[in-house]
């Protein structure tokens, strides 16, 4: 019986290690929604007012947000 071979394994390892960081890193945007820098730009507003302003539509209940990885999405509730 043939032993199992350590450098085989190690090899093995190394390659699904590899696909993990190669995967994609997709983060899915919710449908129809903008960020506050999107509607910054949109209306040539700064950022900061731009976020104000959608934080407190959402505190409201006037709009929904969603957070995706480290960006908030703006929607509105249908």
């Amino acid at each position: 019986m043939a032993k199992p071979d350590p450098a085989k394994e190690i090899d093995d390892i190394a390659d699904k290690l590899q696909a993990m960081i190669d995967a994609p890193k997709q983060l899915k945007r919710p449908p129809g929604s903008i960020t506050a820098r999107e509607y910054a730009e949109r209306t040539g507003i700064r950022q900061g007012t731009a976020g104000d302003f959608l934080r407190r539509l959402y505190t409201e209940g006037r709009i929904q947000r969603e957070k995706v990885g480290c960006v908030y999405y703006y929607t509105f509730a249908d």
